[in-house]
């Protein structure tokens, strides 16, 4: 396999490696090492339950192509729009545990105040102080409107709001709990769409959140799919190019 992988590379086709995400040293070293054997190389990562918007919008806002670290144990206010962090969404082990510290009942400080809006019952939503029920279809409105509602708050510049029925109640009341608790707070959505996660992006920056409850200094790395490079590379072993 070695000649045919070297006669591949020499008449200058291109050799692709596809995994999920790699998050061991070890394995991303011995792809390292293959892609400096064979200059025609790339390594392109998938996940089946991608966060790749995620990582876009992240890349666009901060410069960091990362999951960042939610620290749900820190955060008083908590909102997750279809983001069902206990049961499925990236790290569930990890953040119950952190959940869990930030809702214990102690007399030496106020227990995290949770809402979530979502499309389905979840665990998260079941455990949330406050669920509201949304259509998928509205969940970039039930945003705009929350974001609108801080930005008046903030005093800055508001967006073109849906004329669509929503949660009015539930949400001035996630709105005043987030202001309340503005760098004390989290804003999390689990669906895989650019718009929404720079929309998300947004509300947490006008929060202040950044740098206290969430954080890019201890970045996860256990979602790195890019569902354009997957693209890519379908285009590209359809046309013979791979």
């Amino acid at each position: 396999i070695r000649q045919q992988l070297q006669a591949v590379n020499d008449a200058g086709q291109e050799i692709a490696i596809l995994t999920d995400t790699i998050v061991s040293p070890s394995t991303q070293s011995a792809i390292n090492n293959f892609k400096q054997q064979y200059s025609n190389a790339r390594h392109i990562q998938h996940d089946p339950m991608s966060q790749s918007a995620m990582l876009e919008a992240n890349q666009q806002s901060f410069g960091k192509p990362y999951v960042p670290d939610y620290k749900f144990d820190q955060a008083k206010a908590i909102v997750g729009i279809n983001a069902d962090f206990l049961g499925t969404w990236v790290a569930p082990t990890e953040f119950t545990y952190k959940y869990t510290q930030g809702r214990k009942v102690d007399k030496f400080k106020d227990m995290s105040f949770h809402v979530q809006f979502e499309s389905h019952l979840s665990l998260t939503g079941s455990n949330a102080d406050l669920r509201a029920p949304i259509k998928p279809s509205q969940e970039g409105a039930v945003l705009v409107a929350l974001y609108n509602r801080l930005a008046k708050k903030a005093g800055v510049e508001t967006l073109p709001e849906s004329k669509m029925e929503l949660a009015a109640n539930a949400l001035k009341m996630t709105a005043d709990e987030l202001w309340k608790d503005r760098g004390k707070a989290i804003v999390v959505s689990g669906t895989n769409d650019l718009n929404i996660q720079l929309l998300t992006n947004r509300i947490n920056a006008l929060l202040n959140n950044y740098g206290n409850t969430i954080s890019f200094k201890h970045a996860s790395r256990q979602k790195q799919g890019d569902d354009a490079a997957v693209d890519d590379l379908i285009s590209d072993m359809k046309s013979g190019k791979v």
